[in-house]
């Protein structure tokens, strides 16, 4: 490993910037403050649901060492929620802007600084401003670095590890610098796994560079390798034959291609938000990336290999979400940065005297050139407006995030008490479809009506598991077909649907209202502020199916006794107001 073949040698960068450690320090300092000033518009607004998966259990750690939700556990990601709850002693505080800003907003700026600095480093000072700019108004990176999960830490430590692979096998000559860095980096990627299994998508693209642009030099230059890869070629064949992992590579395969209900299979996600957000930059990247290979071949592979392998895979994946592509989506913007600093010099001459030219027939000579500059900014502001990312990175900046997070809504049940309160006092069943939420709001509930979340509990415990089973997240019962919600409905004497504003006019309330209509059922609707409730009671003729001992025992007291008692209270999260 310390003596490249000599193709690499060719291809590496012979006239690198005479950068020093102190001069890149500096550079990564100066990124990581414009980063963490674009990534805080919007540190104290109210959670999205996801985001209470993480933030309900930090708090339960910080006060009582457990990950408890209700009567179950939330232990994904637990040592992120065991930050996040570090975050709340530090900061003094179990606010939503201690919650995000030392376990994501500082990891996302941090990305930004080495990002920029590993640029500058392998490329210069062009395709490190370009890369500074695209990275700073980036929707994707501004949301992540704000969102409080685990996504933002988990991308900084898989492009720290990339990063550590990059400067082994090109910068240092000397194996055991080379072993050293590869370890670290390996660190950095079990991390990273640990927070989020599709870090494994990353560094198989890393590998995948590895394998193309370092593994032909060398086996030319040490042929006896040839036997190694024989070798690991005839045990993988030997394992796919034999069947030993045939469970493990089924299971694989059924956590790349699962989805939640409902299904999309939607292979054109990802190329749609590009598409959208960089109609400039996007249908352009492949040309891009022929100039920025010709250019720089090293760093370019590496950025190109890096984000094409992770962008094609996920593309034919199960889940679907822009912040899946957030580790690799900054070395989309690096070759960007590469290709546009081999051909700026040509196309600045070109078009700053085009500019002047273009109009001379018009103009004494003495206005040309502030008009050639006029026409340049002109240019140069379509150019931005025209790419939709940008505008909205501003907003986001800005903290006019429109009541949205990765596209979920920011509701806020500032009226769910008042609408409950009569229902309490019958003890009425609280069911919901936003279990996290009910706690945030009501403090408890008795069932969950989620077919998305029953879809993933099917996926995850067995596809027999019967309804009602019980969640082991919140410790309720948990349902996902209407038929179930009915028949709680017509075997419960009173009791309550409560979610979000738009609920009541989800096909599935209708539906409802149309299917008990022979039945002596009395419903009501009401609509809050960011909540909404059906409520329902039987009449005095209403009869019970003959299977209502499905439904299990919603314990005593019930959520509303639980409530009433004070025994359940809201966990209620401090921030401020969102703009709706």
């Amino acid at each position: 490993m310390t003596d490249k073949p000599e193709q690499n040698r060719v291809l590496t960068r012979q006239d690198h910037p005479a950068t020093s450690l102190v001069a890149l320090v500096l550079i990564g300092v100066a990124a990581f403050a414009a980063a963490l000033l674009t990534r805080v518009g919007m540190i104290d607004h109210p959670l999205i649901y996801d985001e209470l998966y993480q933030y309900l259990p930090s708090v339960s750690w910080q006060e009582n060492q457990s990950f408890a939700v209700l009567d179950g556990i939330y232990d994904r990601a637990a040592r992120f929620s065991q930050l996040i709850a570090l975050s709340f002693g530090i900061m003094g505080e179990q606010s939503a802007s201690a919650a995000r800003l030392i376990p994501s907003i500082l990891p996302g700026a941090l990305l930004v600084s080495l990002v920029v600095a590993w640029a500058y480093r392998v490329s210069g000072v062009v395709t490190a401003l370009i890369a500074l700019v695209f990275l700073l108004f980036w929707p994707n990176g501004i949301e992540v670095a704000q969102y409080i999960r685990f996504y933002s830490l988990q991308g900084v430590l898989f492009v720290a590890g990339a990063l550590l692979v990059y400067v082994a096998l090109v910068e240092f000559r000397s194996l055991a610098w080379q072993l050293v860095t590869l370890a670290a980096a390996a660190v950095l990627f079990l991390l990273a796994l640990d927070l989020q299994v599709l870090t494994a998508v990353g560094v198989g693209a890393v590998g995948l560079w590895v394998l193309l642009v370092f593994a032909p030099g060398w086996l030319r230059a040490y042929p006896r390798l040839w036997w190694g890869v024989g070798l690991v070629l005839a045990v993988v064949v030997a394992i796919l034959v034999s069947g030993v992992f045939a469970a493990e590579l089924k299971w694989l395969w059924a956590t790349y291609t699962w989805e939640p209900w409902p299904a999309q299979n939607d292979t054109t996600f990802y190329h749609r938000d590009f598409r959208d957000n960089y109609p400039t930059f996007w249908p352009l990247f492949p040309v891009i990336a022929i100039i920025a290979l010709r250019a720089n071949f090293l760093p370019a592979s590496f950025c190109l290999i890096l984000f094409a392998t992770t962008f094609v895979l996920q593309s034919f994946g199960g889940l679907k979400n822009i912040r899946y592509l957030y580790p690799t989506m900054p070395f989309f913007f690096v070759l960007w940065g590469i290709g546009l600093q081999a051909v700026f010099p040509a196309v600045w001459r070109f078009l700053k005297d085009g500019a002047a030219e273009a109009m001379s027939f018009l103009l004494p000579a003495s206005l040309k050139k502030p008009f050639a500059w006029l026409v340049l900014i002109v240019a140069a502001g379509f150019l931005v407006f025209a790419n939709p990312a940008f505008i909205r990175s501003t907003k986001l900046m800005l903290g006019k995030d429109e009541n949205t997070l990765l596209g979920k809504t920011r509701w806020q049940w500032t009226d769910a008490e008042t609408l409950l309160a009569p229902w309490l006092a019958d003890n009425a069943l609280i069911v919901t479809e936003e279990e996290m939420r009910a706690v945030e709001w009501l403090g408890d509930f008795d069932l969950a009506y989620n077919r998305p979340r029953f879809s993933e509990f099917l996926y995850s415990r067995g596809t027999n598991m019967p309804s009602f089973s019980v969640d082991h997240r919140t410790g309720r019962p948990l349902i996902g077909d209407f038929s179930d919600f009915e028949l709680t409905v017509r075997c419960t004497p009173v009791g309550v649907f409560i979610t979000n504003q738009p609920g009541v006019r989800h096909p599935n309330i209708t539906r409802l209202l149309q299917d008990t209509r022979d039945a002596d059922l009395h419903f009501t609707l009401q609509t809050g502020s960011g909540s909404s409730l059906v409520g329902w009671r039987h009449g005095e003729t209403m009869s019970l199916p003959a299977d209502c001992d499905r439904l299990p025992d919603f314990g005593t007291p019930s959520a509303a006794g639980r409530i009433l008692s004070g025994q359940s209270e809201p966990q209620s999260v401090s921030s401020a107001t969102a703009d709706r």
